[in-house]
C-alpha cells in the first residue's frame, strides 16, 4: 500500500507465488466477486446496484451475502440467461432484474459495483457509471469500477493495436486513461475518489492461461465453427492484452469512489 501523490491510496497486488492452473478460473472468479463485493461493503440488507452483471456472478455473489440486489443487461439474449441463472440458483427472488442501461436505474443504492463499463464504449462506459453513482448513491455510499486503463495517454504502439481491435474486436478504442477516469470522478458533485487497487500481474497470468486454453481447445472451435482465420485472430487478440499488461501499456485496477 503506497499513497499516491494526489492522496488516494494505492494498494498493488503482486503476481501469483506460483503459476495457477486451468482449473483454478472458476474459484479465482468467485475470489475476484468476493474482493470487489467487499471493497464496495456489501454485506447483510445492502441496497446494491450492479450496473454491468457480466453473465451473473457478481449479483449472485452479493445477494448470497444478504443485500438487495438490481441489475440490468441491454441486451434480450443474455437477459433471459442471466434470469435462467438467477432462477436455478434460487436467487430470483433477491435479484432484481430488467432490460436497460444503468441510466435507466432510480432509487436510492448503498452499494454500485461496474466491471469493464468501457469494454464497449470506452469512456462514455464510465462516465455514464459515474454519474449514475453521483445520482444513486446514498450518503457514505460506494462505487467500485473494475477495468483496464492506460497509465497515461495511450503511445502509439497501443493506438495502433486499439484501431485494430476496433475494426474485428470491440468499438471501444484504446484503453480509458487514468487521468481521463479521474477527471470523469472529480465532475461529479457528490463524488470522492479514494484509491485503487492494482492487480496487473494477475490479469495477465489470467489472459495467458486463456491464450493456453483456447489453443488446446481449437479443434473445438472449428467444430463450433470457428474457422482458421478468426482462431488466429482470436489467438493475436489474447497475445497483444497480455503484453500490454505485462508491458505496463495498461493496468487492471479496482477503483473505490465515495458518496
Amino acid at each position: 500500500r503506497v499513497r499516491a501523490g494526489d492522496g488516494t491510496d494505492v494498494v498493488h497486488l503482486e503476481a501469483p507465488s506460483t503459476p495457477p492452473g486451468r482449473g483454478d478460473l472458476g474459484d479465482a472468479q468467485r475470489r475476484a466477486a468476493d474482493t470487489l463485493l467487499a471493497l464496495a461493503g456489501v454485506g447483510e440488507g445492502s441496497r446494491t446496484l450492479v450496473a454491468t452483471p457480466g453473465w451473473g456472478e457478481l449479483p449472485m455473489r452479493a445477494a448470497e451475502r444478504g443485500a438487495h440486489v438490481r441489475t440490468m443487461t441491454a441486451s434480450t439474449e443474455r437477459l433471459s440467461t442471466l434470469g435462467s441463472r438467477f432462477s436455478a440458483a434460487g436467487l430470483d427472488d433477491e435479484i432484481a432484474l430488467f432490460l436497460g442501461t444503468p441510466a435507466d436505474s432510480g432509487g436510492v443504492v448503498d452499494a454500485m459495483l461496474a466491471v469493464e463499463p468501457g469494454v464497449t464504449s470506452g469512456l462514455a462506459g464510465y462516465a455514464e457509471v459515474v454519474q449514475v453513482a453521483d445520482r444513486l448513491l446514498a450518503p457514505g455510499g460506494r462505487l467500485v469500477m473494475a477495468g483496464v486503463v492506460a497509465p497515461e495517454r495511450p503511445g502509439p504502439a497501443v493506438v495502433e493495436l486499439a484501431a485494430w481491435g476496433t475494426r474485428y474486436v470491440s468499438e471501444a478504442g484504446p484503453a480509458v486513461s487514468w487521468s481521463d477516469l479521474v477527471a470523469e470522478v472529480d465532475r461529479a458533485s457528490r463524488l470522492r475518489l479514494r484509491g485503487r487497487v492494482e492487480s496487473t500481474a494477475h490479469h495477465a497470468e489470467t489472459v495467458r492461461l486463456w491464450s493456453e486454453t483456447f489453443a488446446l481447445r481449437g479443434r473445438d472451435a472449428a467444430a463450433l465453427g470457428f474457422d482458421a482465420v478468426y482462431r488466429r485472430m482470436w489467438a493475436f487478440h489474447l497475445a497483444a492484452v497480455e503484453a500490454g499488461l505485462r508491458r505496463g501499456w495498461v493496468e487492471s485496477v479496482q477503483v473505490l469512489v465515495t458518496a
